[in-house]
């Protein structure tokens, strides 16, 4: 009877997971099946319809996730409330999800994976139309391009079309010249919504009236039903997998190629988180709290196994904590620094994303310029801040960032099959840097500074499922977070922050498991 009843909550934990893995393995049986079978167009189509529309519901969602992510985030009075900690911790985090998003691309630029002599492997439904030839474009278009979308000149535009430099050809003189003009192309502008998004949401931080506090209500409300949609829309994953999956091999010119690229894939993300986790950490350790690193990490060691097992960087934060006052942090610093980094540092996943979209460019064949490059990592680094907690974030950031950069989108199904793996591996990485950010916060702040500190603590409650958010911290239902306060000096004291939260003492209990915001 125990085991039984051990087997059917390990089933219901993880019944999206199982289902997704499902739809993987179904979806490349029958995707062999039909490249060997050879089936006509029309049946192709019927076959990644399912699909199609999976990938259309997670784009329909993308944008006012994105900018009510970002806004929420930015608007928080915590930043501002504590001074240089919050403002040094933030340089810090966007600094490194800028690193791991460079780290991704250039290990995929080096040792270009998807680089083969098929034009498509995945082509169909792309994610834009009309690109110019980039070999016409010089530096000073690919730049007056990027600070056009950076401050888009319509709201409502941003949503569906990108500045682009066009050159059309003209007859002059009895010969065709290429003229160039300020055209557009059809993809959403991620840039200029995350740009216009912290501008409001900083704004809003500024003003500090009742009217601010509404804007934020209204917002944070934007994000929690835009979550609860994408927690529904999820559960079509499995199913939506197995359709684009099989359409996507049966259209590929060389399956034994698209294998060979995947694994190559697979292995160059693994060695860009592992140089990431290994040396940058370690390096940015030595640089600001001078000191021995492998006896902090060893103490840090339950937290990292906890997060990888968990899948979730969030449910692994009480250990987290325990886990940095056996290692002699500072608990005003630790309390502030670490719930911060949940929310906003995931270099390992800014390095995935990174090396996703240019994985896909080099698969569809579509040329990128030094310009792309840069847009890439930015936007990788940019939207490590706001991962919404929903599984497959990342996903969810990939297909916006190949929308803007005009990449067809339709191969973006053969990323999960590697990804039970791959969202371990940057769910531990993000735990690692978060563990890092502390130390180095420690060592840097001075002790009136940190006397100042307020926090947000994730304490989880509930049932948590073993795919990514945030590219592991999923909750059965997001959209069941409550917020309550407390004081930093009774929750130094040990006291129990809520009477229905989980208390954060050092009692070396399993973590909690749905998530629970707790202001200390």
């Amino acid at each position: 009877m125990t085991v039984r009843s051990g087997a059917g909550k390990f089933l219901r934990e993880n019944l999206l997971l199982i289902a997704t893995l499902l739809g993987v393995v179904l979806g490349i049986g029958l995707g062999i099946g039909l490249y060997f079978a050879k089936p006509g167009d029309t049946l192709l189509l019927w076959i990644g319809f399912p699909g199609e529309l999976v990938l259309r519901a997670f784009k329909l969602l993308i944008l006012p996730l994105v900018v009510s992510c970002v806004i929420k985030i930015t608007a928080s009075s915590s930043i501002k409330a504590n001074g240089t900690m919050g403002g040094l911790a933030m340089l810090y985090i966007v600094t490194t999800n800028l690193i791991g998003a460079l780290l991704g691309l250039l290990f995929v630029v080096l040792i270009q994976p998807g680089s083969s002599d098929q034009e498509g492997g995945g082509s169909g439904g792309g994610g834009g139309g009309g690109e110019p030839p980039v070999s016409r474009l010089t530096t000073s278009d690919i730049l007056t391009d990027l600070f056009r979308n950076l401050i888009p000149d319509n709201i409502i535009t941003m949503a569906f079309e990108t500045s682009q430099t066009v050159y059309t050809p003209q007859l002059q003189n009895g010969s065709t010249v290429f003229v160039r003009q300020n055209g557009t192309s059809r993809g959403m502008n991620i840039l200029g919504a995350l740009f216009v998004s912290v501008l409001f949401g900083l704004a809003t931080s500024a003003m500090g009236s009742r009217s601010a506090e509404t804007f934020r209500e209204f917002f944070d409300a934007v994000t929690r039903a835009t979550i609860l949609l994408l927690s529904k829309v999820i559960w079509c994953l499995p199913l939506g997998l197995m359709s684009l999956i099989a359409k996507s091999l049966a259209e590929v010119q060389d399956m034994e190629q698209t294998f060979i690229s995947l694994g190559t894939f697979i292995g160059t993300v693994v060695a860009a988180l592992t140089i990431n986790q290994f040396i940058v950490h370690l390096a940015l350790f030595l640089a600001f709290a001078r000191r021995n690193p492998f006896p902090f990490y060893w103490k840090m060691m339950k937290a990292y196994l906890v997060a990888f097992s968990a899948n979730s960087s969030v449910s692994a934060l009480p250990v987290m904590l325990e886990c940095a006052d056996n290692a002699g942090l500072r608990p005003r610093i630790s309390r502030f620094i670490l719930p911060l980094c949940c929310n906003t540092n995931s270099d390992g996943s800014c390095a995935y994303i990174a090396a996703s979209v240019t994985f896909l460019a080099q698969l569809t064949g579509t040329p990128l310029s030094f310009g792309n490059y840069i847009l890439i990592v930015f936007l990788a680094g940019v939207s490590g801040l706001s991962l919404p907690s929903v599984p497959s974030s990342s996903i969810i950031v990939i297909i916006g960032i190949l929308s803007n950069l005009g990449i067809p989108d339709a191969g973006v199904s053969l990323l999960y099959t590697g990804e039970f793996i791959l969202d371990r591996l940057r769910t531990g990485c993000n735990t690692w840097s978060h563990c890092t950010c502390a130390a180095a916060m420690d060592a840097r702040i001075p002790q009136s500074d940190a006397e100042k500190a307020e926090s947000t603590v994730f304490v989880e409650e509930g049932g948590v499922t073993s795919n990514n958010s945030r590219d592991g911290d999923v909750h059965s239902d997001p959209a069941q977070r409550i917020e309550t306060s407390e004081t930093t000096e009774r929750h130094d004291r040990g006291d129990s922050v809520d009477s229905d939260a989980v208390p954060l003492e050092r009692s070396g209990k399993e973590p909690p498991s749905a998530i629970t915001s707790v202001q200390v």
